[in-house]
C-alpha cells in the first residue's frame, strides 16, 4: 500500500473508532507518526524558540481539531493524495500558529503586519498569511497573532470588507479584459471559500494564464489589500 492510501486509512479509522477507544488512541499514534514521514510537512527550526514544544503543541493541536477536518472532506471517496495535501496544510497552518505564540511568549519579535512570518518564509508577512489563510475555521484563525485583538479588529473588518467592497475597489481592480478575475473574486475565493480554492484553480476555471493571475495577485491585489487595511488601523511600524 502506498503512503498516500495508507495515510486515508489511518484516518479513517480515527473518523470511525470510538472516542478514547484503544483503537481510536492507536490510530492517533500513527497519524502522527506517520505524518512526520512526509517531506511537505512543516517543521520548527528557530533556535531563538523552544521548537520541540512547538512541535508537541501542534501534534495536540492537530488532534484536537481532527473532528473539523472530518467535516470538510469526504475520506471515503476523495483520492488519497488530495487528502494528504489537505491535512498537510492544515498540520502547517496549526505549526504556524504555534510558532507565533512561541514568539509572543518570549518576545523574541515585535509584531508589524510586515514582518515575515519566519526566517524560512522568504518574503510572505503576516499581512500575507491573513489574506491566504482566511478565517472561516476558528481552528485556523491567527488570533494568538500579537496583540490579542487583531483578529478581531483588523481581521475581520478587512474580511467584512472583501465582501461587501463598498467602494468597489476591488471589483475595479483586474487584468485588462479580464473584469472577471477581480480582487474581490480572487479575494474572496482564496480566503473565504470553504474549503479555500488555489490561484491554479481561480486561473483554470476561469481560463485565463497562472502567471497572469498570480502577478496580479501579488503586484496589484495584496498591495490594495494593505491599502484598505490601513483604514482599520494596520501600520508598518513594528
Amino acid at each position: 500500500m502506498d503512503t498516500d492510501k495508507k495515510l486515508r486509512e489511518i484516518l479513517i479509522t480515527l473518523r470511525d473508532a470510538e472516542a478514547k477507544s484503544p483503537q481510536h488512541q492507536y490510530a492517533q499514534n500513527q497519524l502522527i507518526k506517520f505524518l512526520t514521514q512526509f517531506p511537505d510537512v512543516k517543521k520548527c527550526r528557530d533556535a531563538r524558540i523552544d521548537c520541540e514544544a512547538v512541535m508537541q503543541e501542534a501534534y495536540l493541536g492537530l488532534l484536537k481539531t481532527i473532528k473539523g477536518f472530518f467535516l470538510t472532506i469526504d475520506l471515503d471517496n476523495t483520492p488519497a493524495p488530495k487528502v494528504r495535501v489537505r491535512l498537510i496544510k492544515r498540520f502547517n497552518r496549526i505549526v504556524k500558529n504555534k510558532e507565533f505564540d512561541e514568539y509572543r511568549k518570549q518576545g523574541k519579535q515585535p509584531f508589524s503586519l510586515d514582518n515575515p512570518l519566519s526566517e524560512d518564509e522568504g518574503n510572505d508577512t503576516y499581512l500575507d498569511f491573513v489574506t491566504y489563510e482566511g478565517f472561516i475555521d476558528e481552528n485556523y484563525q491567527p488570533s494568538n497573532l500579537p496583540p490579542d485583538d487583531f483578529v478581531q479588529s483588523i481581521g475581520s473588518k478587512l474580511w467584512q470588507y472583501i465582501n461587501a467592497d463598498p467602494e468597489e475597489k476591488l471589483r475595479g481592480c483586474h487584468p485588462k479584459h479580464r473584469s472577471d478575475a477581480n480582487c474581490q473574486v480572487i479575494a474572496q475565493r482564496l480566503q473565504l471559500k470553504d474549503p479555500p480554492d488555489n490561484l491554479a484553480d481561480i486561473a483554470k476555471e476561469l481560463d485565463i494564464n497562472y502567471q497572469t493571475v498570480n502577478s496580479h495577485w501579488k503586484r496589484s491585489c495584496l498591495p490594495l489589500l494593505r491599502q484598505i487595511a490601513r483604514k482599520f488601523g494596520y501600520t508598518t511600524e513594528a
